[in-house]
């Protein structure tokens, strides 16, 4: 289960069941499915948003004005490096921030699928907060991603999570909620079992990623193919679903191009 504490930077739904889904091809569900865990690649390591963890204009604009209304030059300098000391952190910290992604909404989304997936050789599974909240170890944070105009406002605090948990405005779209872990508590156990889940890819060393076990049969309630999905995929998934204790496969309602 995440942390008992509520972050700030992580705000939660008004409604803990409202349905989480997350859409993916066959190698990542086939990779869950094998490994029992969540798939949490370093933030750097997302996309397609190039704005993703970098400090909007208005953080600058704030931190100028700070600086340039203060009339004594020992704080001005003292401003001027908590500025620089903050940026600088932000931009460290994405190699270490782990994330994972879900879209909010009440049913799928007809937008997502055109979006988040490559052909219709794929699936979204769906789950609901509650049971994704409960599932995760405890050194995980999970919240609602905020949404602002990056080249006009400002993040609300200056916690270095509200980097990560913020994002442009032209991707309010996605109603994401993220799932985060980085190695930042002094707690041993925490720390410990973060580290337990800390993997490279094979292919590439400097590819770093989080995946925590989780009962995967336990997080999946519900499966639902794409509009286009061949009958060979279709029939792969049924077989994989019947052979995992999974509910069986739906078609999409929609008819994605």
């Amino acid at each position: 289960m995440t942390s008992d504490i509520q972050h700030p930077a992580f705000p939660q739904p008004d409604d803990l069941g409202i349905n989480l889904w997350r859409y993916m091809d066959l190698f990542k569900f086939q990779w869950m499915l094998d490994h029992n865990r969540l798939f949490m690649p370093a933030l750097k390591k997302i996309g397609p948003d190039v704005l993703e963890g970098t400090q909007p204009l208005g953080d600058k604009k704030w931190w100028d004005e700070q600086i340039d209304n203060e009339a004594d030059e020992e704080k001005k300098q003292v401003l001027e490096n908590n500025a620089k000391i903050i940026l600088g952190f932000s931009r460290m910290f994405c190699e270490y921030y782990f994330v994972m992604c879900w879209h909010m909404n009440s049913s799928e989304s007809e937008e997502m699928w055109g979006h988040y997936t490559s052909d219709s050789d794929s699936l979204v599974i769906k789950t609901v907060y509650s049971n994704l909240k409960l599932l995760l170890p405890s050194s995980s944070y999970m919240g609602i991603v905020r949404y602002i105009n990056y080249m006009e406002e400002k993040l609300p605090s200056l916690n270095l999570f509200e980097f990560v948990m913020h994002k442009d405005i032209r991707y309010e779209f996605e109603t994401e909620v993220r799932v985060l872990a980085a190695p930042l508590t002094n707690e041993d156990m925490k720390r410990k079992e973060f580290d337990g889940h800390i993997f490279q890819m094979e292919a590439d060393s400097e590819f770093m990623f989080y995946a925590p076990e989780v009962s995967i049969v336990s997080l999946i309630e519900e499966i639902i193919l794409h509009p286009q999905a061949s009958a060979e995929f279709t029939s792969k998934i049924e077989n994989i679903c019947h052979e995992n204790g999974l509910p069986q496969p739906t078609k999409s309602i929609f008819e994605v191009a």
